[in-house]
C-alpha cells in the first residue's frame, strides 16, 4: 500500500480526478481560455497547500505563511503557463512545486537580509508578484479556503500525516514521499532528481521512508 491510497490515511490527498482533463485544461489555458485556467488552478489548490505546509518548517510559519506562498505560486503559474511543457499529468504538479520552491527561497532570502538590517521595516513580500496583475488579466485566483465537501476528520488526519512527513529525517525521506505521493512523479524522474544510481535504489529509499512514516503514525494515531 502506498501513502497515496487515501482511505487509510492518504498522504497525497487522493488522486486528482481525470488527469487527462488536467492536461486538456493546460492546453486550453495556453491558448487563452481563462475559464480553463481557473479550473486548472482550482484542481491543484488542495495538493499544493499540503506540499507547501510540508516544505515550510513550523519554526518559519510566523513569518512565512504557507497560504501567502500558495497565492503567489498560483499567480506566477498563471503568468508563466505558456512555459509549461506538459508530457504527463504529473508534470503539472512538479512544475507548480518548483514555482512554490522558488517563492519560499525568495522569502528566506528576504528574511536573511532583514536579519542583517534590523532597522528595515516593511511587510514581507514575495518579490515582484502582485495579485492585481492576475485580476487585470481576467484570471480569477480561486478562493483558498477549505472545500465545504471535505470532512473534518479527513482534514485532521491529512494534517497529521503532513506534519509527520515534514518532521521525517533524513531530508531525502521527505523528498521521495513528496515526489512520489504528492507530485505523482514516475520512478525515473525521481531517480534523476534525487541523484540515485538506479530505480531500484530510489524505490528502496521510498519504502524506507514509507516505513518510517508508518512507525510515526502508529505511535500517534493509536
Amino acid at each position: 500500500m502506498s501513502v497515496s491510497e487515501g482511505k487509510d490515511g492518504s498522504a497525497s490527498g487522493g488522486p486528482l480526478d481525470d488527469p487527462t482533463r488536467s492536461m486538456e485544461l493546460v492546453w486550453q489555458g495556453q491558448k487563452g481560455d481563462l475559464g480553463a485556467l481557473n479550473e486548472l488552478l482550482a484542481r491543484y489548490i488542495p495538493r499544493m497547500r499540503r506540499v507547501l505546509n510540508i516544505k515550510i518548517a513550523p519554526s518559519l510559519r510566523s513569518r512565512i505563511d504557507p497560504e501567502d506562498v500558495l497565492q503567489e505560486t498560483l499567480i506566477v503559474a498563471t503568468r508563466r503557463l505558456n512555459e509549461l511543457e506538459i508530457r504527463t499529468p504529473s508534470s503539472i504538479l512538479q512544475w507548480m512545486a518548483k514555482i512554490g520552491d522558488y517563492q519560499i527561497k525568495n522569502r528566506l532570502e528576504y528574511l536573511r537580509a532583514e536579519k542583517r538590517d534590523a532597522g528595515r521595516e516593511r511587510h514581507l513580500r514575495g518579490g515582484d508578484e502582485d495579485s492585481s496583475e492576475s485580476s487585470a488579466s481576467g484570471v480569477i485566483v480561486p478562493f483558498l479556503g477549505p472545500s465545504p465537501s471535505q470532512f473534518v476528520a479527513r482534514q485532521e488526519l491529512e494534517q497529521k500525516i503532513d506534519e509527520h512527513i515534514q518532521a521525517l529525517e533524513p531530508p531525502e525521506y521527505r523528498e521521495v514521499l513528496l515526489m512520489r505521493d504528492y507530485y505523482e512523479a514516475d520512478w525515473e524522474t525521481i531517480r534523476a532528481e534525487l541523484g540515485r544510481r538506479n530505480v531500484s535504489a530510489i524505490q528502496d529509499l521510498y519504502h524506507r521512508a514509507h516505513k518510517r512514516l508508518r512507525e510515526r503514525l502508529e505511535k500517534h494515531l493509536d
